[in-house]
This record gives structure tokens, C-alpha cells and sequence, in this order.
């Protein structure tokens, strides 16, 4: 199967289950509660010998469901790509907590639900997951594990539905989380997919215990601390901010968060190898109509965002690029052509803006080395960690 029967297949599939669920829910003269829902963005991981299918985001149950679909090419290990971690040369003879040792079978389906695996730490869990453990129906904790899960080539057809998986390598932790993951194998016909398709979202029946794929709205803070601890782009965690921009916004303290502003430069005498536009991220409103400028790096970094201690520190690299790239969104506005076309063309303008700057998780962004590095210029840059972002929205 390829990937445009895959999507052919697969979104008509999601339309009609999430209908079905607003159908029956109301002929019981009932209605989902607004914090009840389904995911509304199918992000498919092209691995080497499978499709991983992720269905993050939100959106309530009703009539008329949408989705933003996109499909990115993904090299790496499915152990790795599903576990997240530590990424190893080879993940046989690892000792994992659960083995897919039968699951490759393209008319079966193995379903693995409800579920909270670490190999962590115990006291360390309830930080790393940042929610309630209760919202599991088990929680399995083995410390001597190497792996939550071991997949072997052949697996497929595999649905994991509301799992968490914590990870603690060399006192490095990584979060992952499952709320609706589709593992197939690339080699599965198109008839063995709608088939495995109507047995995970089977619209022949509706039963309160079977509601795959649904979410509770405030989930979406662990889907946001799990891309910020696996290997992604960053135009998925953008994709994912852009679907709760509100939220977002208002988390930092903003009246709204526009993303993706094309913003042309109108000096005419660049040279033609010059930049054109710049696009930050998102441009956020503050309450005065005035802009702030925020852009979003990756939450696992190769390195840490900054070094040091309170005598001596300096900002990594990659922080600093992030620092010169948010410069030269506030320099384009010093411009008076540049700053009278974005406000003709965006209705954006800027005074004094507070340059944000987003990326790191808590194994490489420390807050104390940060602000010590920023010192004499915390009034104009923001620069924050996920982790910290997802206490805002929690709040």
C-alpha cells in the first residue's frame, strides 16, 4: 500500500467514526461534554518498513469533523520511534517490559490500550508525566528494563490507545506519548487496512468502553511534551501549536497568536541572493494591539541550551541562533518601509516587542544558567523550555 491509498483510506474512515460517536451519543439523548474529543491532526511517520500513524490534536466530537493530514519521511529505528529515549544500535537483547513477538499478522489486530509503562524511577514518574497516573487503567514500573516495548520487523498491525511511556537512561529522561498510534507494516494490502481500520474504530456498534482514539482537551499537554522529547522537525511542533493557537496564546498571556506571517522585505535594492520575506513563527497580540515575535526550536537538543554556572555562562550554538533569528524579525521593523507594509498588508505592528524564544526540555535547558546568561537583557528576550510551556497551559 502507498501513501495516498493510505490517506485515501484512511480519513473517510475517521470522518464517519467520529460522527458515529455524536450519533449515538445523542440517540441516548445525551451529548459529549466539550472536554471530550477526538484528535484532528494524522501525522504519518514514513519508517523504513512501516507506517506510523499519530493522531494528536483535538477537536470536540460532532457532526462535521476536520483534519489536518501530513505525511514525513522518518529514518529511524520503529523501537526508537515509538519508545523515544535513548536511541541504541540495536535494540535485540535489550530486556523490554512487552514483547510484540506474534504481532504480525495483516488480519489481526493487537490492541494495546490504557496503558503507563516506565522504566524510570518510580519517584521520578509523576514529574516526567506530568498528569494523573489514575487516568490509566494499569500502570506497569520495571526499573531493571531497558525497553517498554520491543517490536520486532514484522510487526503490524498494532494500535496503541492512550499509552505513556517514560524513559531514564543515565539519569536522562524521555516522555512519549500514545493517544491513537496506528503501527502497520508498508507491505499490507489495501483491503487488510480498511479491514484492520473497522476493527479499530468499528462504527457497528457503540460501547462507553471502546471509544478509540478520544481524549480528554487537556491531554493535549502531554501530546505537546511528547514531541518535545522525540525526534520530529520543528514544522510538526508548529503544525500541532497552530491547532490550539488560542490556548497557546492565552497561556502566555496573550489575546491571540498569528502564525506564519509573510513578511516581505521592501528594500529594493537587495541583492537577488538576499532574502525576499522572513516568517517568524507566530506573532502574538497583546492586549494594546501591539506585537511580540516568538519562534519555536526543537525540545530535544543534541546539546544543552545553555552552560555554565554563576560565574561563567554563554549560550549553546543553537541558542544562539535562535537569539540572532528573533534580532532579525525586530530589525525588519526598524525598517519604515518594512514595518508601514506589514501593517498595511497584517495589520501588525510593533512597539518595545519582547523577543520569545521556545525550545529545550528539562534534560537540557536550565532555568537558573538561562536567565544567568540573559543577564542585562531579560526586559527584551523570553526564552522558555516545553516543560514550562506546558505548566502555562496547565494553568
Amino acid at each position: 500500500m502507498n501513501i495516498n491509498e493510505l490517506k485515501l483510506n484512511l480519513i473517510p474512515t475517521l470522518e464517519n467514526w467520529v460522527k458515529h460517536l455524536d450519533v449515538s451519543m445523542k440517540a441516548q439523548g445525551k451529548e459529549f461534554n466539550d472536554s471530550f474529543g477526538f484528535g484532528n491532526y494524522v501525522l504519518i511517520n514514513k519508517l523504513e518498513n512501516h507506517f506510523v500513524i499519530e493522531i494528536i490534536g483535538f477537536q470536540k466530537i460532532n457532526q462535521n469533523p476536520k483534519f489536518v493530514i501530513e505525511d514525513k519521511p522518518n529514518n529511524y529505528d520503529l523501537n526508537f520511534f515509538i519508545n523515544g529515549g535513548l536511541k541504541y544500535d540495536s535494540y535485540n537483547g535489550l530486556e523490554p517490559i512487552f514483547k510484540t513477538e506474534n504481532s504480525n499478522n495483516h488480519q489481526k489486530l493487537v490492541n494495546i490500550g490504557h496503558l503507563l509503562l516506565s522504566v524510570a524511577k518510580i519517584d521520578n514518574i509523576v514529574d516526567v508525566l506530568f498528569e494523573d497516573a489514575s487516568m490509566y487503567e494499569s500502570s506497569i514500573i520495571k526499573e531493571c528494563c531497558e525497553l517498554p516495548f520491543h517490536f520486532l520487523e514484522d510487526t503490524t498491525n498494532i494500535f496503541l490507545n492512550n499509552i505513556s511511556i517514560i524513559s531514564q537512561v543515565n539519569e536522562i529522561y524521555s516522555f512519549r506519548r500514545h493517544s491513537a498510534t496506528i503501527i502497520i507494516e508498508k507491505s499490507i494490502s489495501v483491503i487488510d487496512f480498511n479491514s484492520l481500520l473497522n476493527k479499530i474504530f468499528d462504527c457497528s456498534t457503540f460501547d462507553f468502553k471502546k471509544l478509540n482514539g478520544c481524549k480528554l482537551k487537556h491531554q493535549l499537554i502531554s501530546e505537546l511534551k511528547s514531541l518535545a522529547y522525540q525526534k520530529v522537525d520543528e514544522t510538526a511542533i508548529d503544525k500541532f501549536i497552530q491547532l490550539i493557537s488560542d490556548q497557546f496564546a492565552n497561556s502566555l498571556g496573550y489575546k491571540s497568536a498569528k502564525s506564519n506571517i509573510r513578511l516581505e522585505i521592501q528594500d529594493s535594492t537587495s541583492k537577488s541572493t538576499e532574502k525576499k520575506y522572513l516568517m517568524p513563527d507566530f506573532m502574538m497580540e497583546k492586549e494594546d494591539g501591539f506585537y511580540d515575535i516568538l519562534d519555536l526550536k526543537l525540545g530535544l537538543l543534541n546539546s544543552n541550551f545553555a552552560y555554565g554556572d554563576w560565574t561563567n555562562t554563554h549560550f549553546s550554538s543553537y541558542a544562539t541562533k535562535l537569539i540572532g533569528q528573533l534580532n532579525g524579525y525586530k530589525r525588519y521593523f526598524s525598517d519604515p518601509e518594512n514595518s508601514k507594509w506589514a501593517f498595511e498588508n497584517h495589520s501588525i505592528s510593533i512597539k518595545d516587542p519582547k523577543l520569545i524564544g521556545i525550545a529545550g526540555n528539562h534534560n537540557n535547558f536550565d532555568r537558573k544558567i538561562v536567565d544567568k546568561a540573559l543577564e542585562g537583557n531579560t526586559k527584551e528576550f523570553h526564552l522558555i523550555s516545553y516543560n514550562e510551556l506546558a505548566v502555562l497551559l496547565k494553568q
